[in-house]
């Protein structure tokens, strides 16, 4: 089953198992943000250039979980009027406070934002930016939506909704002022 064996979860290869991104579509957030050995033309060249941009991410859920009624509720406003009345329907805040950790914030997180979150002409894509976090959401210029691939023909699905409403964002320096002082006194 999947989830079982916890050292499994993330051992995986897209080049090997889903070349042509039929399971696991090329421009989803999951590729974009790691996309391991599936850049192009070399899956072992991928791995080193991955390496150099690799980052250390967490997520931390905060606010109330829906009460299951809400779920429901929002459930049929999204098959009535679409996705969007979501937003429209959240009953208090609630949000991922995400962090990343890394040595080299230009190498590390900046290139990933800009190279492959937000480029879209990622690995042969057109006007197709990762869909949870692209920072466009203009339905004119084509740029809010995802291609997914499939046969015969691939799917484009247009008119993304925003999934993600940056609320704020820092970069802090690890360790601190006093970690380095701490650092500095020993022999």
């Amino acid at each position: 089953k999947i989830g079982e064996n916890l050292s499994q979860n993330n051992n995986f290869q897209f080049a090997k198992l889903d070349p042509s991104g039929y399971a696991c579509p090329i421009g989803s957030h999951i590729r974009r943000t790691n996309p391991r050995d599936s850049l192009q033309p070399d899956p072992i060249a991928s791995l080193d250039a991955v390496r150099k941009h690799r980052l250390i991410r967490r997520g931390r859920v905060y606010g109330p979980k829906y009460p299951a009624h809400v779920v429901k509720h929002l459930t049929e406003l999204a098959r009535q009027k679409g996705l969007l009345q979501f937003a429209e329907e959240l009953v208090s805040p609630r949000g991922l406070a995400f962090v990343a950790l890394n040595a080299d914030i230009k190498r590390q997180f900046e290139f990933v934002q800009q190279t492959w979150v937000n480029d879209p002409t990622f690995e042969g894509l057109y006007t197709n930016r990762d869909p949870l976090l692209a920072n466009d959401d203009d339905p004119i210029s084509g740029t809010n939506r995802m291609t997914i691939q499939r046969r015969p023909i691939r799917k484009e699905v247009r008119c993304l909704p925003r999934f993600v409403t940056m609320k704020g964002g820092d970069y802090f320096f690890l360790p601190g002022m006093e970690g380095l002082k701490f650092i500095a006194s020993k022999p």
